[in-house]
């Protein structure tokens, strides 16, 4: 298997600041590779030193002779005006031949049908469609993605898992989307400073790293306890003293000074700071919260709740489901009172404390200092009414004492994110209102707010693309449609089966009717017809784009421009026999 990209004893540095030294890796052909880390250790630095965006301190970097590389960033910016065709065209190399063609496939790779759609329409999950057409365009051998599930909802999550999943060319992503990484990768990379090289490597899925960072711990943890007390009796042997200063007492002071050394270098190397998070309940008796009667929402002619009701009491943590837009934020902002419903009624009961985390996080002022959004300029802040010095409390969070002053809109997506979290635990709760609170945040960090929501004893009402916190936190989950529909699901996978066998009876009613009796006979055998050309021309549409993927085509520019222009012309022929079988159909009513 050829080495693509070999790191060796790579070290990086900002200020005092060592992200990682000595660190070694190496990325062969065919590797689906997934980075994790806590916040600040260096990750999506590494990702540029790969791809040359950003050099090393020190060590040597190894690629493969003309290796052709694509970086999509966390974060693009494209102009809102522009079509997806023109942006992607325009990221194409000068080097490639046939770029119209390649842009076609490109595109049509990650889903888009209407290549004139402007940047400007696009919703997250599509933008970032954008940005991976834009990487592979040139038909990289390696492909680098830095965080690319934030924002996506589920129809994106599940878009991403099956491209990495199929994808022919070697990736490495950094992510802290468990769930993606357990159903993608064939390896976990962790970069901590608590290891050799500032790197942990383990093959296979993500629950194969867990268990195998686990024995790592504990052999650490033993190796601790007999260095501990190796040094016990070393120190108790230099206490008692030599008689003499002889060669062989020396050279035990040195080695006993020198295990004490490697004793201190572990201990500092097992150690680090995790966030700690306490979201506290007022312990309200009272059962019942929240009631919604004949709730409605719209925003223009599109129905965001239509017709709900629900009684919503202490003691329940609900997931809430659905794509962008259809309506979660909203029903949050309803029970929060930031917006008032068109029609129907929602009942708070008598002085309800709701705690609300807004994915934009409008509701800390990013032009202040993290001293004065959480302590309002004072030293201390009141937890569970008692003080507790500021430095103190920041530090729960992961933040340095010198952060205190740090303006918001200078710290990390991150540490933004930690900070609106320290700021809304001051506050006792009888409802959470959590929309997207893992945006940003570490695998380290996420477990720990797991933890504290399930111990959180009022209501949660959660949004979340994180599949894996969502499934394991909450016991109830609200499913949202683009129809304004609302329904109830126990668990997350029977809402998953309920998307795939909507979609299924979709498909199914477009092309079977059952009632013909309103029909002529020569109108029966029309529709018989229609039906079997919709599914002839369906499949041979699959085939056209299976065979547009296929890496061992792209090369054949020739095939691919047929296949481009058989695709329009069968796409075409499509449209009008569904316009034929929706004539005929509605005979029928």
């Amino acid at each position: 298997m050829a080495v693509l990209l070999s790191l060796d004893r790579v070290s990086k540095s900002f200020g005092a600041k060592a992200l990682f030294e000595d660190l070694c890796l190496t990325i062969n052909e065919g590797d689906r590779i997934g980075i994790i880390g806590d916040n600040g250790t260096g990750k999506s630095t590494l990702t540029k030193i790969m791809i040359n965006i950003e050099g090393a301190d020190s060590g040597n970097i190894s690629r493969k002779k003309n290796l052709k590389t694509a970086y999509i960033p966390q974060v693009s910016e494209h102009a809102e005006n522009s079509t997806v065709w023109d942006i992607v065209r325009n990221n194409s190399t000068t080097a490639l031949k046939d770029p119209d063609i390649k842009t076609a496939v490109a595109l049509s790779l990650v889903g888009f049908d209407n290549f004139t759609d402007k940047v400007r329409t696009l919703s997250g999950g599509w933008k970032k469609r954008l940005d991976i057409a834009c990487g592979i365009v040139n038909e990289p051998e390696l492909l680098i993605l830095d965080e690319p599930t934030n924002h996506l909802d589920f129809a994106g999550l599940v878009w991403l898992e099956n491209f990495l999943g199929s994808a022919s060319f070697t990736w490495v992503m950094v992510s802290h989307d468990r769930s993606l990484l357990e159903k993608s990768v064939n390896r976990i990379v962790e970069i901590n400073k608590r290891y050799d090289g500032y790197i942990f490597q383990s093959n296979g899925k993500y629950h194969d790293f867990l268990e195998k960072r686990m024995q790592y711990m504990e052999q650490q943890k033993n190796l601790e306890i007999v260095m501990s007390n190796k040094v016990r009796r070393e120190v108790e042997w230099l206490r008692r003293g030599p008689k003499a200063r002889a060669t062989k007492a020396q050279y035990r002071m040195d080695e006993a000074q020198s295990l004490i050394e490697d004793l201190a270098k572990l201990r500092d190397k097992m150690s680090y700071s995790k966030t700690e998070i306490d979201f506290s309940s007022s312990n309200r008796k009272s059962k019942e919260l929240i009631k919604i009667k004949n709730l409605n929402k719209s925003f223009a002619t599109k129905d965001i709740i239509k017709n709900f009701s629900f009684n919503f009491t202490n003691n329940l943590r609900i997931g809430l489901l659905g794509g962008n837009g259809v309506g979660k934020s909203t029903l949050l902002k309803l029970l929060n009172k930031q917006i008032e419903p068109d029609s129907g009624k929602i009942e708070h009961a008598e002085n309800l404390k709701i705690v609300y985390f807004d994915q934009g996080r409008t509701s800390i002022d990013k032009k202040k200092t993290l001293k004065q959004v959480l302590a309002d300029g004072s030293d201390s802040v009141i937890f569970k009414n008692r003080p507790v010095h500021l430095t103190s409390w920041i530090k729960k969070f992961g933040f340095m004492p010198e952060q205190i002053d740090s303006v918001i809109s200078k710290l990390s997506g991150g540490e933004q994110a930690r900070t609106l979290i320290a700021k809304l635990m001051l506050e006792s709760a009888d409802v959470l209102l959590l929309d997207e609170p893992t945006n940003d945040l570490d695998i380290t960090t996420i477990e720990t707010l797991e933890d504290s929501l399930m111990e959180f004893e009022g209501l949660l009402l959660l949004v979340s693309h994180d599949r894996y916190l969502i499934s394991k936190i909450c016991d109830l989950f609200i499913g949202f449609t683009n129809d304004g529909k609302i329904e109830l699901f126990s668990d997350y996978t029977q809402w998953e089966n309920s998307l795939k066998t909507e979609k299924k009876t979709s498909k199914e009613q477009k092309i079977k009717i059952k009632n013909k009796t309103k029909l002529s006979y020569k109108e029966k055998i029309e529709l018989e017809e229609v039906e079997k050309q919709i599914e002839v021309l369906e499949d041979r549409i699959r085939s056209i784009h299976k065979q547009m993927s296929d890496p061992q085509n792209f090369s054949d520019f020739l095939l691919l421009n047929n296949l481009t222009e058989e695709l329009r012309l069968s796409e075409e022929l499509l449209e009008k026999t569904y316009k034929r079988w929706e004539e005929l159909s509605s005979i029928l009513f």
